[in-house]
């Protein structure tokens, strides 16, 4: 395992299918991530939001939801101010 932190952002256009592909990607890689962050950049979908839900139940994701969309950037910092690696 990496003693790295990946980082999810995810908004309202994302489908459910990518979102679900990409959380499967961080999970099948070789060397996987020490912790997924997946950061809800505003209001999302009901579908989106409970495959959201579902993923934070694996092992080492955490989810963040952001109350408003503020864009990629400031989903990222956010994510990275409460990665532990």
């Amino acid at each position: 395992m990496l003693p790295i932190t990946a980082v999810l952002p995810v908004y309202h256009a994302v489908s459910v299918g990518d979102f679900q592909r990409s959380i499967q990607s961080l999970h099948d890689q070789e060397e996987q991530a020490a912790e997924v962050i997946v950061v809800v950049d505003g209001p999302v979908p009901d579908d989106l939001s409970a495959a959201i839900d579902e993923a934070g139940t694996r092992a080492r994701v955490r989810v963040l939801r952001l109350p408003v969309n503020q864009g990629g950037a400031a989903a990222s910092k956010a994510a990275f101010d409460i990665a532990t690696q």
